[in-house]
């Protein structure tokens, strides 16, 4: 169990081990933020990270190459109608579009909602080594409670191991769930993933004798995970309901259930079997405010007036307090832990689709005494960070707004997975016109929804009317588009947004190299990204100096006009550019293909000065003869 410092646990999680690099990941998650899926690169990268805390920026160039490098690598599978709107539009996120998968779960009305890493890192022998991660945290920047459970695989297969099977039997479900066809070349590396992690043998947690990988709601998902009865029985979770309280195990001493306030006050006292109590966060455990997401590179220019709206979260999710979600109990061959994404809900184990891992071992280093710290028990308990909760209402209250959340989303959802059309067509003075086309579909009772591109603040349209949007620049063209739903309650309104992805036709072919140009708009800018491409320290010294020397009064100007560093000077270019020869790498290729994408319309790279193009045609010309 993890405070809201959870994040930083999962950075270091997706590292690669030493010697090795990534090769393929998929993640699922319920809800998603956009500028979350950008760091998932970087974090992937190994550069860094020491400084993603939500306080700091993370270098955009740095970033910038890994989300290049690593994006075709990872698929992130999440709920249609669950991304969430950023207060601004990155760019990157360009880059990082085909990342984005959006799914439903197969049973009508239930959700999908698992939380899982799988990746796999390959060394310079080309064997492969995978790791897997169950979480109950979204791909978010929320400040939850939240569980990680990692595994690694073995590098030496001792001991027991989980069956894997169920595991790889779940990546293989997941291209059938999306809402528009996956691309062969993501869905070959999902199909590969699947087979080789089939044949991996997972290292258990520390204290822990056996585990099961537990998957609901696919075709080849499991059951219902629960005894009839247990010793003891505790379950942590941030939601609940009356069906799951009346099915779980009868506990035949006293079990415990922690929640939230407002998740007691709605199943009422009357639904707690009396053989349990009911426990809430501490109030100095909570956390008031979400973890505000890094500005993470430029955001693009407003084309329109206006301000983003703030962001509004999932009525399944919450982004602080409780948001753990885990059973233990105690039988006679000892304890037993499900941990991962499944709620106490009815529809978390009938129809959902979830992935829970359930551990076993002895009840002294796994039971309910060594989860809440009980006077036997080693370390410090969760009871610690809770305290005893009176439900005070017997029959529970209704809650109008949360019902009216839920149709939003489920109205939200359904749009998502209609097949939204998207064209782009160019007018005069390189401005383009979008033009969507939204199937109809019955909305909530007096709700009112508008639609605009991501990439353009203000000009939000009414679902009914004639969707078009001109004037807009080619940089901020995407598939993505934000939904704004009002809907009226008893006490006032509720208003959900979200961001769907279209089928975009007519994406501008330059789109993504224009995009590129404007991140690197300056010479320091471009020898930045290429000091990371070659990975020689000297350079990248080099670069950090660009503009500081004396003061930072040189006035040398290079083609562009720009202030520029002499970067032939004591060879100081060119001798890292010699030892990437030497060393026949992919390095000089990599440069040599962002400088191709940096080209304009006439074959030149702007901002680069003509000693620098010199240099670099010499190194390239040696490294073409050198190679076999």
């Amino acid at each position: 169990m993890l405070g809201p410092d959870v994040r930083h646990l999962l950075t270091d999680a997706l590292k690669p081990p030493a010697g090795t690099a990534l090769d393929a990941a998929v993640a699922t998650t319920y809800s998603l933020d956009l500028n979350s899926l950008l760091l998932a690169p970087l974090m992937l990268a190994a550069h860094d990270a020491a400084n993603v805390d939500g306080t700091h920026t993370p270098d955009p160039i740095a970033l910038l190459e890994s989300v290049k490098r690593y994006a075709d690598r990872t698929t992130v599978f999440c709920q249609a109608g669950a991304i969430h709107v950023p207060s601004s539009y990155q760019r990157l996120v360009a880059f990082a579009e085909g990342m984005a998968v959006e799914v439903t779960a197969p049973a009508p009305g239930r959700l999908f909602h698992p939380k899982i890493w799988i990746l796999r890192f390959t060394d310079e022998s080309g064997t492969f080594r995978h790791r897997f991660l169950c979480l109950s945290r979204n791909l978010t920047t929320d400040r939850s409670w939240d569980t990680v459970l990692r595994l690694d695989e073995m590098t030496t297969p001792s001991g027991a191991s989980p069956d894997a099977a169920p595991l790889a039997d779940f990546l293989k479900d997941l291209p059938r769930l999306t809402t528009r066809p996956l691309g062969k070349a993501r869905r070959d590396d999902v199909a590969s993933l699947a087979r080789s992690v089939r044949k991996a043998q997972f290292a258990l947690p520390p204290g822990f004798g056996a585990a099961e990988f537990w998957p609901l709601g696919t075709a080849s998902g499991r059951g219902w995970p629960f005894p009839e009865e247990a010793s003891r029985f505790a379950a942590i979770t941030p939601f609940l309901d009356a069906g799951f309280l009346a099915s779980m195990p009868a506990s035949r001493h006293t079990g415990r259930i922690v929640s939230r306030p407002e998740t007691f006050g709605r199943v009422g006292s009357a639904a707690i079997p009396t053989t349990f109590t009911t426990w809430t966060l501490q109030r100095a455990a909570e956390t008031t405010e979400p973890e505000a997401a890094p500005d993470l590179a430029d955001r693009a220019p407003r084309e329109a007036s206006g301000t983003a709206e703030s962001q509004t979260h999932a009525a399944f999710d919450v982004t602080t307090g409780l948001h753990a979600k885990t059973f233990v109990w105690e039988g006679t061959e000892g304890a037993s832990v499900l941990t991962g994404s499944a709620n106490g809900t009815t529809a978390a184990f009938q129809g959902n689709v979830e992935f829970d891992v359930l551990l076993t071992g002895p009840i002294s280093k796994c039971g309910l005494g060594a989860l809440f710290g009980d006077e036997s028990s080693e370390g410090v308990g969760f009871s610690q960070v809770i305290e005893p909760y009176e439900i005070l209402d017997e029959a529970g209250t209704e809650d109008p707004s949360f019902a009216a959340e839920v149709a939003l989303e489920t109205f939200h959802a359904e749009l998502a997975a209609s097949g939204i059309q998207l064209s782009a067509l160019e007018e005069e003075g390189r401005a383009w016109t979008l033009r969507a086309s939204v199937p109809t579909l019955q909305a909530p009772t007096d709700s009112s929804t508008t639609i605009r591109p991501l990439g353009r603040v203000g000009g939000a349209l009414p679902l009914s009317g004639a969707l078009a949007w001109r004037g807009m620049a080619e940089q901020n063209i995407s598939p993505f588009m934000v939904l704004d739903s009002v809907m009226p309650t008893q006490d006032g309104k509720v208003r959900k947004t979200c961001v769907v992805k279209a089928d975009l036709v007519g994406d501008p072919e330059g789109r993504l190299k224009l995009i590129l140009r404007d991140l690197l708009a300056s010479e320091k800018e471009i020898l930045r990204y290429l000091a990371l491409l070659l990975g020689d320290p000297a350079f990248d010294a080099m670069v950090a100096g660009l503009g500081q020397e004396e003061g930072g009064d040189r006035e040398k100007k290079n083609q562009a006009g720009r202030p520029a560093v002499d970067t032939s000077e004591d060879l100081v270019v060119f001798e890292p550019l010699a030892r990437a020869v030497a060393r026949r790498d992919d390095s000089l290729s990599r440069v040599d293909a962002l400088l191709r994408e940096l080209e304009d319309v006439d074959g030149k790279v702007p901002h680069l000065s003509a000693e620098f193009m010199k240099l670099w045609e010499t190194a390239w010309t040696a490294a073409e003869e050198l190679r076999p």
